[in-house]
């Protein structure tokens, strides 16, 4: 009785330790015939082989299913094709004829998972693997990207425009190219207009978040920080389209979403030309950090803008100009408007016209 005793209690320590649904999850994507494809549960990978979502894998090929409790197996039939897998079995028959599997199917998560070579190449289609992006792919139409990405790991968000991340197994500060939010931690300068926005913002989107890093021409600057343009997926090539950029490119969204401000400093411009219309985009829908004067926002300035705001000063005759000008917000107003009167003396700069205001870089107010 104490040797049966015994026994029983070591089995329920060996459940506790090894539980008979604890399987090595990954972030895997599926692709079916052109098309990711969604599902509430992830695939996984057991012994070298991926399992899927029974209903995603044969829905989506354009097979029924069916369920047997009693029996406790599946069934996908239709196009003159019948697969019947028992749960937790290795034996299967596909056509009444007897087959083995090297991983069984299995119930996790309230749902019934198949290896998906098994199922897609015995219903007459292809699988293939994209180790990189991790992407099971069955039938045709996808793409392997042909890049040179970095994939990295988020592991802590200094502000909005910089991150820290793990490359290679080793923490790198990371600065975000053709960017500059509001500061919020610069040891001489207060947190700036709409700062912890930005830097709020990039935490909820990139904190321990898988990213993939894209290099332009620099590797660092001169505080050592790493230079890169952060993707949240990874493109198909070394050259994304426009519209994958605004997408995918973190430091994109920054300034399409007005979180942050288009910064140049060459040769890393890359992708200027479209964040210049980005830039102005948001500028023109009020977005973000332009949705107010934004009193307080002094970005970085690159050598153009500062050769600009020192010819503004040298002009003996702007001081006596009724257009006011706000320096930081680059937004100019006419005496009748409403935020007229309302700029900070230390950010006021005076134009004698509107033709002057545009010419140095400024855009009317729509107040």
């Amino acid at each position: 009785m104490k040797n049966k005793l015994k026994h029983i209690i070591f089995l329920a320590l060996v459940l506790i330790i090894y539980p008979i649904n604890s399987y090595a999850k990954e972030d895997i994507k599926l692709f079916v015939d052109g098309n990711f494809v969604k599902s509430d549960v992830a695939p996984f990978i057991e012994n070298n082989r991926t399992l899927v979502p029974v209903r995603i894998i044969s829905e989506n090929l354009g097979y029924n299913v069916t369920w047997n409790g009693e029996k406790q197996t599946v069934t996908i039939s239709g196009n003159n094709k019948e697969i019947l897998m028992p749960i937790n079995s290795t034996k299967v028959t596909v056509d009444k004829k007897k087959k083995t599997l090297d991983v069984p199917a299995k119930v996790s998560n309230n749902r019934t998972f198949v290896p998906v070579r098994f199922i897609a190449e015995n219903l007459g289609t292809t699988v293939d693997w994209d180790n990189k992006d991790k992407v099971v792919v069955v039938g045709k139409g996808y793409t392997k990207s042909t890049n040179s990405f970095e994939e990295a790991k988020v592991t802590r968000v200094v502000d909005g425009d910089t991150i820290i991340v793990n490359l290679n197994g080793k923490d790198e500060k990371l600065r975000m190219i053709l960017v500059d939010t509001p500061e919020t931690v610069h040891p001489k300068k207060p947190v700036e207009f709409y700062g912890k926005e930005a830097s709020n913002f990039t935490k909820s989107k990139l904190t321990n978040k898988t990213v993939y890093l894209q290099k332009d021409v620099s590797d660092r600057d001169r505080y050592n920080r790493i230079l890169r343009y952060v993707w949240l997926e990874r493109p198909k090539s070394n050259n994304p389209t426009n519209e994958e950029i605004k997408k995918n490119m973190y430091n994109a969204i920054l300034v399409k979403d007005g979180y942050g401000k288009i910064a140049t400093f060459p040769p890393d411009i890359k992708y200027v030309e479209l964040f210049k219309k980005l830039d102005r985009s948001a500028r023109e829908q009020n977005l973000g950090m332009w949705s107010v004067e934004g009193e307080n926002f002094t970005p970085e300035k690159n050598t153009s803008e500062n050769k600009k705001e020192e010819a503004i000063k040298s002009n003996p005759n702007i001081e006596s100009g009724k257009i006011k000008g706000n320096k930081n917000s680059k937004i100019y107003h006419l005496p009748n408007g409403a935020n007229y009167n309302k700029i900070s003396e230390k950010n006021i700069i005076y134009f004698n016209s509107e033709e002057e205001a545009i010419n140095a870089g400024y855009r009317k107010s729509k107040n």
